[in-house]
């Protein structure tokens, strides 16, 4: 349970701290931003489903292990 406290503490400070993906020349006036904010925004979702996903699964295998043995 360490890890997932760890974890959760980790997203949470990169989801906060707005002054990390602040930059020079970063113009949401562009055509193109909202594009790029949608691709961005959904590969991060996805990115973090299928990791939470895997971590389920990885977890889910290793308790069923240890009951059996």
């Amino acid at each position: 349970m360490k890890i997932l406290h760890k974890l959760s503490y980790f997203l949470v400070s990169m989801l906060i701290s707005g002054s990390v993906f602040a930059h020079e020349g970063h113009d949401h006036n562009h055509w193109s931003s909202d594009s790029l904010h949608l691709l961005f925004y959904t590969s991060f979702l996805l990115m973090v489903t299928f990791g939470m996903a895997a971590l389920i699964k990885f977890v889910l295998n290793n308790i069923k292990v240890e009951s059996k043995e």
